[in-house]
């Protein structure tokens, strides 16, 4: 859904309230009218959308939502609708509530922190906090084990700088040098958590050009014994 675009004459967040209205009446639901409204506005728009329905209605859009849908495209639509930061939120206390919690089950906290601006990442932390009465670093702690806590805890945590300008020297730094450190996990942990993406990326070409190892190959033996 989130390929979808935005139309170019958006009508009022009044009159797409109407219509949502009118696809939850009758014998069935009109699901591709719902898409139609839902799956061409920005996050903005929703949340308009979300209050108005509120004042016009006294519904909360989302309990609708989730009477009148079901199954995969049900939920699909309630995560798109959410905003994105409690969004991500709930998707986050899913996974730390789930049974198994491998990394498999954690990709989308790995995710969340690691490809999110850090605004949006703080904004995510808020928001858990304000919908589960405690922080997700509490969750992370009390509920994953070792070593994937600490690499878990470093990235939700981290403030990445995420504009375009990088630091070569930090960048072109070789991690194979730090191979003869005391504690060379700490510096993995440290370039993996705090560096900002461009300078990991080149990072990563250094070490590959130099030992001709990826550097998935140093993260397993590293960050995963830790």
């Amino acid at each position: 859904m989130g390929s979808l675009k935005v139309l170019d004459v958006i009508p009022s967040p009044a009159e797409d309230s109407e219509k949502l209205k009118k696809a939850f009446q009758g014998l069935g639901t009109d699901e591709d009218g719902i898409i139609g409204i839902l799956g061409h506005r920005d996050a903005s728009q929703r949340k308009k959308i979300r209050e108005t329905y509120q004042q016009l209605y006294n519904e909360n859009l989302i309990d609708v939502l989730n009477s009148e849908l079901s199954g995969d495209f049900g939920k699909a639509v309630i995560l798109w609708t959410y905003d994105p930061s409690e969004r991500d939120a709930r998707l986050a206390n899913e996974a730390l509530k789930s049974e198994k919690k491998g990394v498999k089950q954690l990709e989308i906290v790995v995710e969340m922190s690691c490809a999110s601006s850090p605004q949006h990442l703080v904004a995510v932390r808020q928001a858990y906090c304000s919908l589960f009465d405690c922080s997700l670093e509490e969750d992370i702690v009390a509920s994953v084990s070792m070593p994937l806590k600490k690499i878990l805890l470093g990235l939700v945590t981290a403030y990445r700088y995420d504009k375009e300008l990088v630091d070569m020297d930090v960048a072109n730094l070789r991690p194979i040098g730090y191979m003869r450190l005391s504690k060379p996990r700490s510096w993995f942990m440290m370039m993996f958590c705090t560096y900002s993406l461009q300078e990991i990326s080149i990072n990563s070409g250094q070490h590959l050009k130099a030992t001709r190892k990826n550097m998935e190959i140093l993260l397993t033996r590293f960050c995963f014994h830790l």
